[in-house]
């Protein structure tokens, strides 16, 4: 399916909010008659996933990139064929994607090899996950944005924040707090008119959104294996082939060294010299495997089934008047809520316990690696439920109807 095809069909109606995929999911079992709604913080696996990896394990064990034997030579046509399923998937090409052990390493792989210095100032928004935050203040200064009434950074107030030691502007392109989807094509635009590199934290979007980086127009994009129902230890970075030259290697070591001579070492091109050791091969396949899932079982479906979910989700929980909704809601938002208590001496953790404990419902409790935007917002914290493909109505209900037994305790 096209981009142009892909976009059309996001436009359909949907005449239901019953998953057509939870049966693709074993580990709902685990929750027995419960609800898995921490999708935001790790997303389940569907059968066809860890199906890849056995097999990897049982049948196809051996190195890439290295080996002359048939094996190895298989295993390493397996590795690129996944790179190149990836880097489609998000509309690049197969060059410009690079393999790391998470969405926050690749993040610091672009921190650390841009080689900035402590006067440099990087610009960024009050919505960033910690791992998009902390790389930074380790090493230069930082102008932090916020978000306006509508839940999204203003692009002009961003421009405004850029000042002649600016070297960087990177944001995420969804909130992993409130949900909220963010203008990111248009923040890099701004970023380009005035000769500023973008990086976008996608880990939230991807899986839930389309990404394409052509229409973004990033320099840099970072995105999560095991958000978008593959394994865990595998990180994507996109970056332009002439990003990726730019960049100084976090780590250094065989696979991304064509030879050293004396003391000056020779790096391979591109992607290729970002990728030291051995790669988590099974990952990556993985990986691989997710995307293939999304493709094949009508990833237009995917995105309208958790807008749909979304909707309903807002309905029956904004109306649960005992809760306290911290953060502005945006028009474009995939399923995730952000709630507290209208009382503040409420202890939160007590009532994730007990819709856990009483009602089987898994969702998250804290500040959610984001605490600029807690701060900002003057609140200590909050429960998070964060839906995917494999919830449905069913879970939206069961949610809201325990939230309203617990009322009273808000």
């Amino acid at each position: 399916m096209s981009r142009t095809s892909l976009a059309a069909s996001l436009a359909a109606p949907v005449t239901s909010i019953g998953s057509a995929w939870a049966a693709d999911f074993p580990a709902l079992k685990a929750h027995g008659r419960g609800s898995y709604l921490d999708s935001a913080a790790t997303a389940l696996k569907p059968t066809v996933v860890t199906d890849a990896v056995v097999r990897f394990y049982r049948e196809e064990t051996a190195p890439v990139h290295r080996g002359s034997y048939r094996a190895a030579e298989r295993v390493t046509e397996t590795f690129e064929a996944a790179r190149q399923t990836i880097a489609a998937f998000i509309g690049a090409s197969t060059h410009e994607v690079a393999f790391f052990s998470s969405c926050t390493d690749a993040i610091n792989q672009v921190a650390a090899g841009l080689e900035l210095g402590k006067d440099d100032e990087v610009v960024l928004s009050v919505l960033e996950h910690n791992s998009n935050l902390a790389p930074w203040l380790e090493r230069v200064r930082v102008r932090c944005v916020g978000v306006g009434a509508d839940g999204r950074i203003d692009p002009a107030q961003l421009d405004a924040a850029i000042g002649p030691r600016t070297k960087l502007v990177t944001c995420t392109a969804v909130s992993n707090v409130t949900g909220n989807v963010q203008p990111i094509a248009e923040i890099c635009a701004v970023a380009r008119r005035r000769g500023v590199p973008t990086l976008i934290d996608a880990a939230q979007a991807v899986g839930h959104t389309v990404v394409d980086v052509r229409a973004i127009g990033c320099d840099f994009l970072a995105f999560s294996g095991h958000k978008v129902f593959g394994p865990s230890g595998v990180g994507v970075l996109y970056g332009r082939e002439e990003s990726f030259e730019r960049l100084r290697p976090l780590r250094v070591g065989g696979g991304a060294i064509t030879r050293i001579d004396g003391e000056r070492i020779f790096y391979r091109a591109g992607h290729q010299r970002l990728e030291s050791g051995t790669p988590n091969i099974e990952g990556v396949i993985g990986l691989s495997a997710a995307i293939e899932y999304l493709v094949n079982n009508d990833f237009p479906a995917m995105v309208r089934h958790q807008r749909e979910l979304e909707a309903y989700a807002w309905q029956r929980l904004s109306s649960i008047d005992a809760l306290h909704w911290p953060f502005p809601r945006a028009q474009e938002r995939i399923p995730i809520f952000s709630f507290s208590s209208k009382r503040s001496n409420v202890d939160l953790s007590m009532i994730a316990a007990l819709l856990a404990d009483n009602y089987g419902i898994a969702v998250r409790i804290g500040q959610h690696c984001c605490h600029p935007l807690f701060a900002a917002s003057d609140t200590y914290g909050a429960i998070r439920a964060s839906f995917h493909i494999y919830n449905s109505a069913v879970d939206v209900d069961r949610l809201a109807d325990a939230l309203s037994e617990l009322a009273m305790l808000f």
